[in-house]
């Protein structure tokens, strides 16, 4: 039974990081879950479920998610500390993400 509960808490924080990553992207190219939604094929009813975890992320989303962000799957699996604010480059600039503060109050008004 703890095997099953382990691989279910981790399951869950590997959830929550999918979202933190998703939303911070959404941030960084000025992305509503509208427009997300539209892209990944979900109305925006999902994509806000899955931002809130209600909704688990499928990996054929994670392929979409990569396409849309033009990112690696790996970005979206990776704990979000060890990501941000460290600078990954956007898809056509050498300019980074904007700043976490940004982020942080769109979060805050949530």
């Amino acid at each position: 039974m703890a095997v099953s509960t382990a691989a279910e808490e981790e399951a869950e924080v590997e959830q929550l990081n999918i979202s933190r990553n998703v939303r911070l992207l959404m941030v960084r190219d000025d992305l509503t879950q509208q427009e997300l939604g539209e892209q990944l094929g979900h109305k925006q009813t999902n994509v806000s479920g899955r931002l809130r975890g209600q909704i688990p992320w499928s990996i054929r989303d994670l392929v979409r998610l990569s396409s849309v962000f033009d990112v690696p799957l790996e970005v979206f699996l990776t704990d979000p500390k060890e990501l941000w604010p460290r600078p990954l480059p956007r898809p056509e600039t050498d300019s980074g993400y904007p700043n976490i503060a940004r982020y942080s109050s769109v979060k805050s008004a949530a």
